[in-house]
């Protein structure tokens, strides 16, 4: 999933009276238009490197300017690696779903083929409903990437 960068520059000037009239964006060599606002936003950034520099210009006449770079990464699916445990006559299955550059924003549980959804993390089953089951757990993480584990008991 592309990524959407924004920067919003913190500029002083030697002069109490001016302030910043210009700022000129470049990324990976492509510069913006020129603009009175400050803030650069970068849309749509796939997985990379980028160099971005800033520009500015005061009322004044004074000059500056900024440069910084960052990388920006794939997206990594959810691991799931599933807990599942006994207590008082019930199994309770945990996901046990990590995701390492973002957060996990759906569960789908599929019980002996049987799609149970949506549930969180943890499902708890009566042992006389479910005396034993096979379990496909998926993870689905805040840019869509997907994660499977399995259990059973």
């Amino acid at each position: 999933m592309p990524l959407t960068v924004s920067l919003y520059p913190s500029v002083k000037t030697s002069h109490p009276y001016d302030f910043m009239t210009n700022y000129q964006w470049t990324i990976n060599g492509v510069q913006s238009e020129p603009s009175s606002r400050a803030i650069g936003v970068f849309s749509d950034l796939a997985a990379g490197h980028y160099d971005i520099e800033l520009e500015v210009t005061s009322n004044f006449g004074q000059t500056g300017k900024y440069d910084m770079s960052f990388d920006v990464k794939e997206n990594q699916a959810p691991v799931c690696e599933p807990v599942v445990r006994e207590q008082y006559g019930t199994h309770i299955v945990d996901a046990n779903c990590k995701d390492s550059d973002g957060t996990i924003t759906y569960y789908r549980w599929v019980v002996n083929g049987t799609v149970f959804s949506p549930y969180g993390a943890q499902v708890r089953f009566s042992e006389s409903d479910f005396p034993t089951a096979t379990i496909v757990i998926e993870a689905v993480d805040d840019a869509g990437a997907k994660g499977i584990g399995r259990a059973s008991f």
